[in-house]
């Protein structure tokens, strides 16, 4: 399985062009490239420069190389960096932008060793978009997937995806995403993508432990590779992200060899941005968890048994159950109402307490607490998501939450 890290842009340029490749490292630093490296923002006093400009160009995956028409002419450190750059080149794929000339001048004549790439005019109106959607390609090809939230000012946000999978008796593949993100206003969010990947490597491990546990008699080779493979899925369905809060609800998916039917479920990370804090337990949002318990349940309960209804009074029936739900015979009423308690004993049973709502997410409008199928009702059913209006618990919030997401305060 391989890993990358935050992926850096080296810039490389000659000291008189300073001032115009600058704005260039200022866009990219704001928009989703923050770890972009640039030798008068970056070199700090005392350091070997020389050392330290050949390491960071030796690390960067991408290399923005500036040419103008005093550059082109000038020996220096660019045609040293356009060597190195070529250098490591060699050892890249064939459709890996790996260099991107820039020309600070429309008529700056590209070195030799470029004139085969496909440079983008600084002058040109579109400039920094192309830089950025250049940037973007090689991020895919590494492995990431390209995604923003609305607020790029704020917060950004790459997709990575991760997959290890294992041919055995029975085998293993599994697979997660994982948000990397970056952001100009809060610090540490480095750590968020660190907390979801160790939960996540610690399912890893479990499925790796497969290896020893191999059972020749119940699978074969011959057998379909799904039915001789445990399967392990988990990406995230939605990012919430309001003030200096966040919220992340995964949805996970998982089969196991030889099972007669997958599942999936929830797993939700939350976090306050500053300073840096897991929410991990609902009950850490409340004032008073325990005196408010009570309301909160009464909520969901409601909700619940109100979605049930509706669904069921739009369940398209079997052939088994149309025949009984024609047959003259049958009460009806009695029917329902047994129905009915059976739902309301399957709701109460299983929210009696707070561990019930280990899946909570926050959503524009409110908390969101998110239950996998078999857990409130029948596995037919699917899974059931509640969502609680701001408006009903925020004074029962704890101050410093409301404070984060942005909510009116209550003293």
């Amino acid at each position: 399985m391989t890993e990358q890290s935050e992926i850096q842009v080296f810039l490389s340029y000659a000291s008189q062009d300073r001032e115009r490749v600058l704005p260039v490292y200022e866009y990219l630093v704001t928009n989703g490239y923050p770890n972009t490296w640039i030798d008068c923002k970056k070199l700090l006093g005392g350091q070997n420069w020389d050392l330290e400009i050949k390491r960071n160009l030796g690390k960067s995956q991408i290399i923005i190389i500036f040419i103008s028409n005093s550059s082109v002419n000038k020996r220096g450190y660019v045609q040293r960096e356009i060597k190195i750059a070529l250098k490591y080149l060699e050892e890249k794929l064939s459709d890996d932008i790996y260099i991107i000339p820039v020309k600070l001048d429309s008529d700056a004549v590209l070195p030799d060793e470029l004139s085969s790439r496909q440079f983008v005019d600084l002058n040109s109106s579109d400039s920094l978009l192309k830089i950025k959607q250049s940037l973007d390609s090689q991020m895919e090809n590494l492995g990431f997937e390209i995604s923003y939230n609305d607020n790029v000012d704020e917060i950004h946000v790459r997709k990575q995806v991760r997959q290890e999978s294992w041919e055995g008796l029975p085998g293993y593949k599994v697979e997660f995403t994982l948000p990397r993100f970056s952001s100009t206003r809060f610090k540490n969010l480095d750590e968020i993508t660190k907390i979801i990947e160790a939960r996540f490597i610690q399912i890893l491990h479990s499925y790796r432990s497969i290896k020893l546990e191999q059972s020749l008699d119940r699978f074969s080779f011959a057998q379909n590779e799904f039915f001789r493979t445990d399967i392990y899925d988990a990406y995230y369905e939605s990012i919430f992200h309001e003030n200096s809060f966040l919220s992340i609800l995964y949805t996970v998916y998982w089969h196991g060899s030889g099972a007669a039917h997958p599942n999936y479920g929830f797993e939700t990370f939350n976090f306050m941005l500053n300073p840096l804090i897991e929410i991990s337990d609902i009950k850490d949002i409340f004032n008073d968890a325990d005196n408010c318990f009570e309301k909160i349940v009464g909520y969901v309960r409601k909700s619940l048994l109100e979605q049930k209804k509706e669904r069921f009074e739009k369940w398209e029936f079997t052939e088994e159950e149309e025949v009984k739900e024609n047959n003259p015979d049958r009460d009806k009423d009695s029917d329902i109402i047994e129905q009915s308690t059976f739902h309301q004993e399957m709701i109460y049973s299983n929210t009696e307490t707070w561990e019930a709502f280990s899946a909570f997410s926050f959503s524009k409008n409110g908390l969101v607490i998110s239950f996998a199928p078999d857990q409130v009702g029948c596995h037919a059913e699917g899974a059931y998501s509640v969502e609680m209006p701001y408006d009903f618990f925020s004074k029962d919030i704890k101050r410093d939450i409301r404070y984060a997401l942005s909510l009116n305060i209550y003293d």
